[in-house]
C-alpha cells in the first residue's frame, strides 16, 4: 500500500510530530493493566493547536451559570486542526503498538471541558458497553491541556479490569442506563478502595493517558479554580467489528459500515499502516456537515413517546 498524497502535502507544509515507538515495558504495562501514561507525547505545537480548539468549543456553546462540563463530539470531522491532529499526529502509531494491531482505524473524537470547582464527579465505568462495536483491540487515548492531579479531576483506573472478562451497564452521567441488553452492574469501587488497585498520573501539558476499552475508570470533582481541558481519541485494531446492536452512539453521518465489517470510510478511516486517500479525500476537501436524515433520525429517538411525556 502505497503513502497516502494527502499525508505527504501536509507534512510539506506543517511541522512534523514528534513521533514516538512505546518501550517494550510500556506494552507490557499496557497489557497488564489496561492503562499507562505516556509522558510528553504531544509537542507544544499541538498543545497550542489544541487549546485554540478546546477553547472554541467551550465559548460556541450556550453559556450555563457556575460550573459545568461541556464538550463535543466528531469535531474532527467539522474542524480542520482537529482532522490534522487526528490524521497525521502522533497519536495512533502507539495504540498500535499496544494493541498490537497490524492496522488502526479511527473511531471518534471528544472534547472534555470541566470548570473549576465541578462538584460532580466522573462515575466508575468502562467505555465498550456504550459503543457499536465487538473485538479486543479497542482504546482511549486521553491528554489535558493544563497540569492535572487527583484534585484537579485526574483520571483513575482499576488496574486489570480489562481481563476480567465482565461487561457492566452503561450509566450515563445523568444515571440513565443506556444498555441495549442485561449487564451486570459496575462495581462499587468508592466503597472499597482498598480492595482494588487504582492507578492514577499527575500529568503535565504533553502527557497522556492510554486505555483498553473495557478498563474501568472514573474522575474525581474538579476542586481546582480553572479549568480542565481535555481530548479524547479513541481507535479500533485488527480485530474491532462494527456492531448494529450497540448502544451508542447514534451518529450524524451515515456511518455506512455494514454490521459485522471492521471500520473503514470516510467517519472511521485507516490511519494505520497508511492513510487511505480515497476514504479522506471528502474531509480534506473541507468540513462535512451532518446528514439531515441521521439528524431527523436522532431527534425521533430522543422525542418522548406518548407514554413517557408527562401529564
Amino acid at each position: 500500500m502505497t503513502r497516502s498524497t494527502f499525508q505527504d502535502a501536509w507534512s510539506r507544509t506543517h511541522q512534523a510530530a514528534d513521533y514516538r515507538d512505546l518501550t517494550q515495558q510500556e506494552i507490557e504495562d499496557f497489557r497488564r493493566d489496561g492503562a499507562i501514561c505516556l509522558r510528553g507525547l504531544y509537542s507544544q505545537p499541538w498543545l497550542q493547536l489544541l487549546a485554540d480548539e478546546l477553547d472554541a468549543i467551550a465559548e460556541g456553546e450556550a453559556a450555563t451559570s457556575g460550573p459545568s462540563i461541556k464538550g463535543g463530539y466528531y469535531e474532527w470531522m467539522k474542524r480542520d486542526p482537529i482532522r490534522d491532529f487526528v490524521l497525521f499526529g502522533p497519536t495512533a502509531k502507539p495504540v498500535a503498538q499496544a494493541l498490537g494491531s497490524s492496522r488502526l482505524n479511527f473511531f471518534y473524537d471528544q472534547m472534555f471541558i470541566k470548570e473549576g470547582l465541578h462538584a460532580e464527579p466522573t462515575p466508575w465505568h468502562h467505555d465498550y458497553t456504550f459503543w457499536p462495536l465487538t473485538g479486543t483491540q479497542i482504546a482511549s487515548v486521553w491528554a489535558a491541556l493544563e497540569p492535572v492531579t487527583a484534585e484537579g479531576s485526574a483520571l483513575e483506573f482499576v488496574a486489570g479490569s480489562h481481563l476480567w472478562k465482565r461487561q457492566f451497564k452503561a450509566i450515563a452521567v445523568s444515571g440513565a442506563d443506556l444498555s441495549n441488553r442485561p449487564l451486570e452492574d459496575v462495581p462499587d469501587i468508592e466503597a472499597d478502595r482498598g480492595a482494588y488497585q487504582i492507578l492514577s498520573w499527575e500529568l503535565q501539558p504533553g502527557d497522556a493517558l492510554m486505555f483498553h476499552a473495557l478498563t474501568l475508570h472514573g474522575a474525581r470533582s474538579n476542586t481546582m479554580d480553572r479549568r480542565r481541558r481535555a481530548i479524547t481519541t479513541r481507535w479500533t485494531g485488527d480485530d474491532a467489528r462494527y456492531n448494529e446492536a450497540g448502544a451508542l452512539p447514534r451518529f450524524l453521518w451515515d456511518p455506512v459500515v455494514k454490521d459485522g465489517e471492521p471500520l473503514s470510510g470516510r467517519m472511521f478511516p485507516q490511519v494505520l499502516p497508511t492513510l487511505i486517500d480515497a476514504e479522506i479525500a471528502e474531509r480534506m476537501a473541507g468540513p462535512i456537515p451532518p446528514d439531515p436524515k441521521q439528524v431527523a433520525a436522532l431527534l425521533a429517538a430522543r422525542r418522548p413517546t406518548a407514554e413517557a411525556r408527562p401529564a
